[in-house]
């Protein structure tokens, strides 16, 4: 049996009857359910109509690889429609400047996705590098409807290359007319597969870049008159707080430290005062402080650890020594050396970097797996010219931007093409 029909046969109604079940059990389904119940007489995604949207796709988190083609599509005034399948991001999504509309993907029926396009008649259909459904993509290429998979990644370990999830996702996603890679590995591994793949990069380098390029205001007095560097350790964690501790100690004379705990409770932050003062480093906290002259800032505001990049000259990302390691694209976007622990595996851009020279012997990501790693790589790291090493960093990081202009070209190219 070849896919389409074992999927409308077997596999979507089992799926869904899955996703009904599991939704008793978790909340975070059982809201997906609830958002997709239909309101009086009339389906979830029926909104009015607005005006041939470029559709959007976003499973969930996934919309931070679309905010610069959003922001793009606003300046040419263009309407917007996203679709999600986890409510988990709806919030940002529909907070987001540049969104006009926001639905849940309807699910996966092909009869649901004709009534889909036809009520909402979008110019194009973008998606933000996963989650492409098998009704969606066929849908979509049957009524013409231009569709592009953007800044996707694909390894060969992935679930998705081998076995039955190879099978099913070669029958999806030869149905769309572009696939859109971050690496060369990935183009590789799609093409293994038997797929057209094209590498175009990675859109979250455009957001960051525009993120920085308009920083939020932060307390700027805090970092005043004092020609020590600073460094700041982003989204924190016990595990990484513990390391952080035994470094700042030793450059306590040399270096600010900033710690921007993940979460920034009063309890975790009293926490960390205590650790700290058991250490011998005094502390004091970002919103209260009327100067910061001496010891560790703990930053208990949430929003800011961006711009705060941007006081720095050394960065480093939580949780590399806890479990995984968070995004290291805004220290490095703000130009500062970066420092991961040994748990990055887990991030693209740690590893690509981890082995690209910024100056000497330094690499444009620091992965260290103790205090004393950690500082050894930083004595080495101070002794380096400042602005020879910012401008390394920033040079990679640009050459990784432009992702997002190319999909705002593909747009137009298939707009012309269809009308």
């Amino acid at each position: 049996m070849s896919f389409y029909p074992a999927y409308r046969s077997i596999l979507g109604p089992a799926s869904r009857a899955l996703f009904r079940v599991a939704g008793l059990f978790d909340t975070k389904i059982a809201r997906g359910l609830e958002m997709r119940r239909p309101r009086e007489g009339r389906p979830a995604w029926k909104i009015e109509p607005l005006g041939r949207p470029v559709w959007i796709h976003c499973a969930s988190g996934e919309f931070e690889y679309a905010k610069p083609i959003v922001t793009r599509l606003k300046a040419k005034n263009v309407p917007v429609l996203v679709t999600y399948f986890s409510p988990t991001y709806v919030d940002v999504i529909t907070k987001f400047p540049g969104v006009t509309g926001v639905v849940p993907l309807p699910w996966d029926i092909a009869s649901e996705m004709e009534a889909f396009i036809d009520h909402h008649r979008p110019r194009v259909l973008l998606v933000a590098r996963t989650d492409v459904w098998p009704e969606m993509a066929r849908v979509a290429r049957e009524k013409s409807l231009p569709s592009l998979l953007f800044s996707a990644t694909l390894t060969a370990s992935s679930g998705r290359a081998r076995g039955l999830g190879r099978w099913m996702a070669r029958a999806v996603l030869s149905q769309l007319d572009s696939i859109w890679c971050v690496s060369d590995d990935d183009q590789k591994v799609f093409e293994a597969m038997g797929l057209k793949a094209e590498v175009k990069g990675d859109s979250r380098f455009d957001q960051v870049k525009a993120r920085l390029a308009a920083p939020k205001p932060v307390r700027d007095e805090l970092f005043a008159d004092d020609p020590r560097p600073i460094f700041i350790a982003g989204s924190t964690w016990n595990e990484d707080e513990t390391v952080l501790i035994e470094v700042a100690k030793r450059f306590e004379k040399e270096i600010r430290f900033v710690f921007v705990p993940h979460e920034p409770t009063d309890a975790h932050l009293q926490e960390l005062e205590k650790r700290l003062g058991d250490g011998g480093l005094s502390s004091v906290r970002y919103s209260s402080a009327t100067s910061w002259t001496e010891g560790v800032l703990l930053v208990d505001r949430v929003g800011l650890l961006a711009e705060l990049y941007l006081k720095g000259r050394f960065g480093f990302v939580g949780g590399s020594f806890r479990k995984t390691v968070h995004s290291v694209m805004e220290p490095l976007g703000a130009g500062a050396l970066t420092f991961v622990g040994p748990l990055h595996l887990n991030n693209r851009e740690a590893l690509e970097l981890k082995t690209i020279t910024s100056i000497g012997e330094l690499k444009c990501v620091e992965a260290v797996s103790s205090a004393a790693e950690m500082t050894e790589r930083l004595r080495l790291a101070l002794a380096a010219d400042p602005e020879r090493l910012k401008a390394k960093i920033h040079d990679e990081v640009e050459a990784r931007t432009g992702a997002s202009d190319h999909v705002i070209e593909w747009i137009i190219r298939s707009c012309e093409r269809v009308n």
